[in-house]
């Protein structure tokens, strides 16, 4: 008996990896992709101060693996200071750097497909002149990461502008994650009490945080498409709502959970639990933006930002926040998005890139929200597909020329110019 099952467990496997197969075959624009990135330990080390940097004269090869089985390469590499990219300028009209999460850093793309690549060329071309772009990019960075980042690196690397990249995705969960900062009685910034500890990340392989394994299962089987056709074959019975809504429900519930077990890590001031590469979008931010999580988070960036300011007019530099949108609010290329968030009341496609906006404003804090233009913009075609959030080279370029054009049109004043007085005439 148990062999005529064994047998028809085996039967039934094959063919399923045949239909798998077939339907790749017949359906490629329908395959999604993954990502298999190496261990951490690789190309990041800790950090006393913002608990990660990525390690100086790196060679590394970052892997992509297509639905299709294809391997998709990129090498990267970083430079004596720890950048992505060549080695600093000895001399230059104007140098930016930026700070940022994996979406600057970019292991995933050729340096000459990176944002701050393509905003350094963009921005020659606009000024005719020698103006150098830093990519300070580090992997699962939050804004509190970049702010300490900055204050340590300022006089160091005397940038005349800094852009201040906000991931409006998961950068509201980092600040609370990393308990690297709390808010005194007056809802100002004060340094968390907590000392800062080796992530667990660069010790255990593979690094998982609590859910993470569930998120992984559902995220491949969504990406089948035999399972995906099933699903279809299902809502159209009438046995489910729609194709893939119990992954998507089971994506959200285990994405509140989460969000409310870093909330109460937050609240008790208890230290850090998270690895500071557990990014997940601020699922508590987007569907419930009043409750006191959402609130919280929200007053935590006010204040990264404030004292952001602070840092860079005490030294004469210029300050740009700028705000990526998140592909689940803006495309159906993961599970769960937008149509799935639609569900709870509060939820706007806009909820975690509008406040940002709002926060940045009220403080007087120049900031670019790019999420108008990416909407304008085919978003599907300008994200990874699959397992991926991160922005592809087109979304990178589109953000380029944008910010590009920002800097020129609205930063590019006289005082900015340390370095080369002389060509305030760029305007």
């Amino acid at each position: 008996m148990l062999v005529i099952v064994g047998a028809n467990l085996f039967l039934a496997l094959l063919i399923t990896l045949a239909s798998e197969v077939l339907l790749r075959v017949m359906f490629p624009n329908k395959i999604q992709e993954a990502s298999t990135p190496p261990p951490m330990s690789q190309s990041f080390t800790y950090n006393p101060v913002y608990l990660v940097t990525v390690k100086p004269n790196l060679q590394r090869t970052f892997t992509r693996v297509t639905g299709s089985g294809k391997e998709m390469r990129t090498y990267w590499s970083t430079n004596a200071d720890s950048f992505r990219g060549n080695e600093l300028r000895e001399n230059g009209d104007l140098r930016i750097i930026v700070y940022g999460d994996s979406n600057i850093l970019a292991r995933f793309s050729n340096l000459e497909d990176t944002f701050p690549y393509k905003l350094e060329k963009e921005l020659q071309r606009l000024t005719q002149h020698n103006i150098e772009v830093i990519n300070a990019g580090v992997d699962g960075f939050g804004p509190d990461q970049s702010l300490l980042r900055f204050e340590q690196e300022v006089d160091v690397y005397k940038p005349d502008l800094v852009v201040f990249h906000v991931f409006a995705d998961n950068d509201f969960g980092d600040i609370i994650r990393n308990r690297l900062f709390d808010l005194d009685p007056l809802g100002t910034l004060v340094k968390s009490a907590h000392a800062t500890t080796s992530d667990h990340c660069f010790r255990v392989t593979p690094c998982m945080r609590k859910g993470d394994l569930i998120s992984i299962i559902n995220r491949f089987s969504s990406s089948l498409l035999t399972v995906r056709g099933f699903r279809k074959a299902l809502a159209l019975l009438g046995v489910v709502k729609t194709p893939g809504d119990a992954s998507a429900d089971a994506l959200i519930k285990e994405g509140l959970s989460v969000a409310k077990d870093e909330w109460s890590i937050y609240k008790r001031s208890a230290p850090r639990e998270y690895s500071h590469f557990a990014d997940h979008y601020d699922y508590d931010l987007a569907l419930f933006p009043d409750s006191e999580s959402s609130v919280t988070k929200v007053k935590l960036m006010d204040a990264v930002l404030a004292k952001a300011k602070q840092v860079a007019q005490s030294k004469n530099v210029g300050l740009l926040v700028l705000i990526q949108p998140s592909s689940q609010d803006l495309t159906r290329n993961l599970v769960p998005n937008y149509s799935d968030f639609s569900r709870y009341v509060e939820y706007k496609p806009t909820n975690l890139s509008s406040v940002v906006e709002k926060v940045a404003n009220a403080r007087h804090i120049d900031v670019l929200n790019l999420f108008k233009v990416f909407l304008n913009n085919r978003p599907e075609a300008l994200f990874f597909k699959g397992l991926d959030n991160h922005w592809n080279s087109g979304g990178q370029s589109l953000a380029a020329r944008e910010t590009a054009l920002y800097i020129k049109g609205k930063l590019l004043k006289p005082g900015l110019w340390k370095r080369s007085p002389d060509l305030q005439s760029v305007q």
